[in-house]
């Protein structure tokens, strides 16, 4: 019997689809998530988020230019998702 045709053996490529398969699913759910967060901010919540720390200031300046931050994170997730069809 042939390591093709019984289904029962488990392989390194296995294993490694089994470990990609989770982290791609995560990266899809984080460039969809960070789209859906940063663009349903409200103007004043944008305002709150240029004072503080300088993580609210990146996300602050990353919003200065929202089509390049949408076409980023779609481009990011078009990807992961691609990569997830493909194995």
């Amino acid at each position: 019997m042939t390591e093709l045709s019984n289904p029962t053996s488990w392989t390194a490529l296995h294993t490694g689809l089994a470990i990609a398969m989770p982290c791609l699913l995560a990266g899809s759910a984080f460039f969809s998530g960070a789209e859906t967060a940063l663009f349903s901010l409200t103007a004043q919540q944008r305002l709150h988020l240029g004072s503080g720390s300088s993580q609210r200031n990146a996300a602050a300046s990353l919003l200065r230019h929202p089509r390049m931050l949408l076409i980023t994170l779609l481009l990011g997730n078009m990807i992961v998702n691609v990569l997830y069809f493909v194995l």
